[in-house]
């Protein structure tokens, strides 16, 4: 038997105790509830998966494509008819949640590792954007091109100013964050209405109703005024370890709670009171984690009702938390091992796979 083979059986007899998975499902990096909070998406590896809320299957959407281009983002828009997900490196799909296909591909220019997509909060609308930092505004139901915004930001040794995130408030307003600054833009007029430059780093950023932003070191952005602060604890700044970091941050529907999903070792439950945050709830989202291989492998969503939230993380699980007791309701390990992790884990020596803090 080789090193590598050794190596990997070691590692699977110690994540075996935590976790199990199904060999027939593709891993899963994204998940969201359907409107009427029936319905639970679950992108992944090959394909999105539908499941009730005792995770039973309802449904199923292949993807024939490599593990690059396999859904990162699913998002359902505000009927809950269609559901939209975003690749690593190819287009964005359209899905015909009643049928379960794919009702329409777009084309994405310059796609790359940064495609976040958002629904406009009432019509079939699209905005998505591009690693060479453009975002554009397509018709979910032609795929037709209606807006396309710049990044006017110049490149710098950070790299290109990628989008990170949208939040569409307004029919005529897009709020745009990117890695180095964020932007309130009038899509009608394609000009920009307010600017905050400052360093967003280069994965999760959630928005809220109210127009505030948050950026995974807790960073939070007031866009009607300015105003600026830090939640201490959310992300990196409240870790003692380095390369501790977010996989995914989210707010509640109401926008008084906000989970921080921490290398699938800890999700943080903060009270929001509309500007600053009180940790209420530390809860435990597994036993290892992989240092620096995190990005894009958790995800955080809320039941429309605000009454529970779900994350799925990189080791394949499904967690389902109870958002005023913080009781664990389900957990549902049915997804394979991220390939990325596997192949970073071939790579290093058995010492790379930490145990998370106690």
């Amino acid at each position: 038997m080789t090193k590598l083979a050794l190596f990997l059986g070691s590692v699977a007899s110690v994540l075996l105790c935590c976790v199990s998975y199904a060999q027939d499902r593709g891993w899963a990096s994204s998940i969201a509830w359907s409107p009427d909070g029936q319905t639970i998406a679950v992108g992944g590896g090959d394909g999105v998966r539908f499941f009730d809320n005792d995770f039973v299957e309802v449904g199923f959407v292949e993807v024939e494509h490599t593990v690059e281009h396999a859904p990162r983002l699913v998002k359902w828009n505000a009927s809950g008819d269609l559901l939209v997900h975003s690749s690593f490196l190819s287009s964005i799909k359209v899905v015909d949640v009643s049928a379960k296909k794919v009702l329409l591909e777009i084309e994405v220019p310059e796609s790359g590792l940064w495609t976040p997509v958002h629904w406009h909060p009432k019509e079939n609308l699209i905005v998505g954007g591009t690693i060479q930092g453009t975002t554009h505004i397509w018709d979910a139901t032609t795929g037709e091109e209606l807006f396309m915004f710049d990044n006017p930001a110049e490149p710098s040794d950070l790299g290109h100013p990628v989008p990170l995130g949208f939040c569409w408030f307004a029919n005529s307003k897009v709020a745009i964050v990117t890695s180095l600054a964020a932007f309130v833009v009038d899509i009608t007029q394609n000009k920009i209405l307010r600017e905050y430059v400052g360093y967003f780093g280069y994965d999760w950023t959630s928005c809220n109703r109210n127009y505030q932003i948050l950026s995974p070191d807790g960073w939070l952005i007031d866009l009607n005024t300015g105003r600026d602060s830090i939640i201490p604890g959310l992300g990196r700044n409240g870790q003692s370890i380095v390369d501790f970091f977010p996989l995914a941050l989210a707010w509640s529907p109401a926008a008084d709670l906000i989970v921080s999903n921490l290398n699938g070792c800890r999700i943080r439950v903060f009270e929001f009171d509309g500007w600053s945050g009180r940790l209420a709830a530390e809860l435990s989202g597994g036993a290892y984690y992989i240092p620096s291989v995190g990005f894009h492998l958790g995800s955080i969503g809320w039941h429309p009702s605000g009454s529970r939230f779900a994350v799925v993380g990189e080791f394949g699980e499904v967690r389902v938390w109870d958002a005023k007791t913080y009781e664990l309701m389900h957990q549902f390990d049915g997804f394979e091992l991220h390939p990325n992790l596997l192949a970073r884990l071939g790579d290093q020596d058995l010492p790379t796979v930490r145990s998370c803090p106690q």
